[in-house]
């Protein structure tokens, strides 16, 4: 009984299978034991409603029965070569797509806005509005161009055509997403301070220009990864570099890699050079000259950058530069040298001090008597004048500045810094009138010591 049943049933289906109609062969399975349908290679010529008619035996009891089944056929969903589109800011791109078979329609849409971009089917394509001069579609393979993109491109772009594969109608559909980014232009590393100094804290701000989407930076010292330390440390997302303390170990050459969507700079060259000092001023030059010799102190320190050297004789300001010269020593030249650095960035000082006394041709120290003095007291002695010999020597003991003076500066009061009278001119003065010239030099103070009456010089003269 339950084989009658079974070829009854399949004697329905074959009925069925029957009044299909051409078009199904190779495509058609049917499941006798559950009266299913497989349909293969679907188009969309298959959507539709199919209708179900058979016969059953239940209980042995004959019953037919019959339904209907909704096909829906959806388009082929068509992945792009690429997606999403990354492009930077001014470029051309493509949205490729390869369809199965040979293209007979296409349409492209800007999903944003619901825009078309463009729509072709057998004719010349149609471009929408906002988007003439701007457009290409490949009519072979359904490839949208875009050229001269910008930030308002970005968004999904639509597709829908129509193909034919093996002789049978295709529908196809997709989308792809543009993302258009504006490029990084420009790198620069900023120092905090601008100028940096010794034992301070420094800070290097890695500054991208142009793209706001930056991926990720990335620091290098002198060429090579920049290595972090408990005093150099670089903020989460890399963009500040601090050094705590500073070194001069810390010079040399630091940059910054920032990498975008679109592209990757790498910044120019900060040099950094660590400013310090003076550190320990030096001053080199003689302790002791002679009379009418030349004298070069130099000052020096370490320093960057180079320091400004400021020059004090006896406690007065009188020269910048790291060199002293004194062409011909004097009596007035004795006494303190001071020379301060200054380094300008730094606002710190370093003195160095040395002192400087006059010495004769014996080794003797202090004061000297010049050619004329020691002229004048040999004549005396071969004259026999004692007498005005002791006046003239009196004469000058007297006039001399007295070290105890009260008014006098600590230097002058100093015995090395004695400023002692110049005798040479009192002595030059009873001499010929060759060395009248030298005479309107002298000090008042000798002035009045000589005598109106020339007559006794006059006589030792001749």
């Amino acid at each position: 009984m339950e084989n009658s049943q079974a070829a009854l049933l399949m004697l329905a289906f074959l009925l069925f299978l029957k009044v299909i109609g051409p078009g199904y062969e190779n495509r058609v399975t049917l499941d006798t034991s559950t009266g299913s349908v497989e349909l293969r290679s679907v188009n969309h010529k298959d959507a539709g409603m199919y209708v179900f008619d058979g016969i059953t035996i239940v209980s042995g009891i004959r019953e037919s029965f019959k339904g209907n089944i909704t096909l829906n056929v959806s388009a082929l969903v068509l992945k792009p070569v690429t997606d999403p589109v990354i492009s930077k800011d001014g470029d051309n791109v493509t949205l490729e797509i390869r369809p199965p078979g040979a293209l007979t329609a296409m349409t492209w849409t800007f999903s944003p806005t619901g825009i078309t971009v463009v729509s072709w089917s057998r004719s010349a394509p149609v471009i929408g509005t906002g988007y003439v001069n701007r457009v290409t579609l490949n009519t072979t393979t359904g490839s949208l161009g875009l050229s001269s993109v910008n930030g308002s491109d970005s968004g999904v772009y639509l597709f829908r055509g129509k193909t034919a594969v093996s002789g049978n109608p295709e529908d196809i559909d997709g989308n792809v997403t543009l993302e258009v980014y504006e490029p990084i232009t420009n790198v620069k590393v900023e120092p905090n301070p601008a100028q940096p100094i010794a034992n301070q804290t420094l800070k290097l701000a890695c500054q991208v220009l142009g793209s706001q989407i930056v991926s990720s930076r990335f620091w290098l010292k002198d060429g090579q990864p920049l290595v972090p330390t408990d005093r150099i440390t670089v903020s989460v997302n890399s963009s500040v570099v601090s050094l705590n303390k500073v070194l001069q170990s810390d010079n040399g050459e630091y940059q910054c890699k920032a990498n975008g969507p679109v592209n990757e700079v790498t910044s120019a060259v900060y040099k950094l050079e660590v400013n310090y000092g003076p550190e320990q001023a030096s001053l080199t030059g003689p302790d002791k000259a002679a009379l009418n010799s030349s004298v070069t102190f130099t000052c020096s320190a370490q320093s960057v950058p180079a320091c400004i050297y400021i020059w004090y004789v006896n406690g007065i300001q009188t020269a910048q530069g790291s060199q002293y010269q004194i062409d011909a020593v004097s009596n007035v030249d004795t006494g303190s040298y001071m020379c301060m650095a200054w380094n300008s960035v730094t606002r710190r000082t370093s003195i160095a001090e040395k002192k400087l006394v006059l010495f004769s041709v014996t080794g003797k120290e202090g004061p000297i008597l010049s050619a004329g003095e020691i002229t004048g007291v040999v004549i005396g002695t071969l004259a026999g004048v004692t007498g005005i010999a002791l006046g003239v020597y009196f004469s000058v003991k007297l006039c001399r500045k007295n070290p105890d003076d009260p008014k006098l500066g600590p230097a002058e009061r100093s015995l090395d810094a004695v400023t002692w009278p110049n005798a040479s001119e009192t002595y030059e003065n009873i001499a010929t009138d060759q060395t009248a010239s030298k005479a309107k030099k002298q000090d008042h103070a000798y002035t009045d010591l000589q005598s109106p009456d020339q007559s006794t010089y006059s006589t030792l003269n001749e």
